[in-house]
């Protein structure tokens, strides 16, 4: 399996794993020969009066995660022996002795450790992956720190810590199952069971404003401090942190950076006013986005800059400023993604092909239908889904 970089994900991880190391003092290197697991290190044999650089077989697959995870295991062990003055060849435990060896206790806050060094080799730590993995932290803070880790023990937690049929349960236990999965747990079906019927709410569950009431109420917000922004996403159909990016042409087209890619910098997409005619009505080429906040190549995107602007974008429109009250009574139930929403609904009442409308907004045709399945007519969504199938 190869990267956008054209390098495999195997050599990326094993760069991590050696690059983390090194930081160590650990002067053990994991190599790969083929999708053959080595260790190269350098000591001296008895009688030498020099020290070699020699390798060790591990008897691993790079072609298996869990496999480079042991082999960094094996790369500190090998370590320890050489600081130690024994032999590194009785360190290296081969892959068959390793299953021949009865499991040891794997206490929580030990496994949630190696689970957290192992997420940052596997990915680039910036501000992004560790608001992720801070997500992530929440559910896996349900368990008892000091208590050996086992499947009983993530159903028990899961079923007592979070409601039946909620998106807390469901995401408790899609954690649960990261974690069962990277420490080599057998997988329990009755910790699938526990995710329940929660549907995460899109456009089913959302007051989704028709265009008049839509144009109505942005006519009345234009003129405030997050104005353009709240006109532009809702004639753009862009995410909250795209705003910021967008580029708008002459003839009803823009640009801007799709910001939710995972482990990639944004990249750059066309979008489409719909209609066309707002974009003049509300003057959307008099940009004005509170902060200075600017955006428009990849390199100056900052996840950490985003995620504030919009915060405080949500804020702002919760204070309720007292000229949008009118506003507000027009939408009482008003989100920002409502009107990401409305601009797919205005899509498909225009006709515009699933395909077409799911690459303007970022997002795969498969999403574009698991979400707005409800309006597409039945002749598109059977036409779109083959489509899908032969993919």
């Amino acid at each position: 399996m190869k990267s956008s970089s054209g390098t495999s994900d195997a050599d990326e991880i094993l760069a991590a794993i050696n690059t983390a190391n090194r930081s160590k003092g650990i002067k053990v290197s994991v190599i790969r020969q083929g999708s053959a697991l080595s260790v190269r290190a350098t000591w001296r044999d008895p009688g030498e009066t020099k020290p070699q650089q020699r390798r060790l077989s591990l008897g691993l697959s790079a072609d298996q995660k869990n496999h480079l995870r042991e082999a960094d295991k094996q790369a500190k062990a090998v370590w320890s022996a050489i600081k130690q003055g024994e032999d590194p060849r009785k360190a290296v435990t081969s892959k068959k002795q390793a299953e021949q060896q009865p499991r040891r206790a794997l206490f929580v806050r030990d496994a949630v450790e190696d689970f957290e060094q192992t997420y940052f080799q596997e990915r680039k730590r910036t501000p992004s992956t560790e608001r992720s993995f801070k997500r992530l932290l929440t559910e896996l803070n349900r368990l008892p720190p000091a208590v050996e880790l086992s499947m009983e023990l993530l159903v028990e937690t899961a079923r007592r810590r979070t409601e039946p049929d909620s998106r807390t349960r469901l995401e408790c236990v899609m954690v649960f199952k990261r974690l069962a999965k990277h420490c080599d747990l057998e997988q329990s079906a009755e910790l699938d069971l526990l995710r329940g019927n929660y549907a995460a709410v899109g456009p089913k569950g959302r007051d989704i404003p028709g265009d008049e009431k839509l144009i109505e109420f942005l006519r009345l917000v234009r003129p405030s401090c997050y104005g353009w922004c709240t006109c532009a996403m809702a004639v753009f159909g862009v995410r909250p942190g795209e705003v910021p990016s967008l580029v708008l042409a002459e003839d009803g087209f823009a640009s801007c950076l799709t910001t939710k890619l995972k482990r990639a910098l944004p990249t750059t997409r066309d979008v489409m006013a719909l209609p066309n005619s707002w974009v003049v009505e509300l003057n959307l080429h008099d940009v004005s986005i509170p902060g200075n906040n600017r955006w428009t190549k990849p390199e100056e995107y900052n996840s950490d800059v985003a995620q504030r602007f919009v915060n405080n974008w949500n804020q702002w429109w919760k204070r309720q400023p007292t000229h949008l009250k009118q506003a507000r009574a027009i939408l009482p139930k008003y989100q920002n993604y409502d009107l990401r929403h409305a601009w797919a609904l205005r899509a498909i009442n225009r006709g515009i092909s699933t395909n077409i409308a799911a690459k303007a907004m970022g997002h795969s045709e498969a999403t574009h239908i698991k979400h707005y399945e409800r309006w597409l007519n039945k002749d598109e969504l059977r036409l779109a889904m083959q489509k899908i199938d032969r993919g």
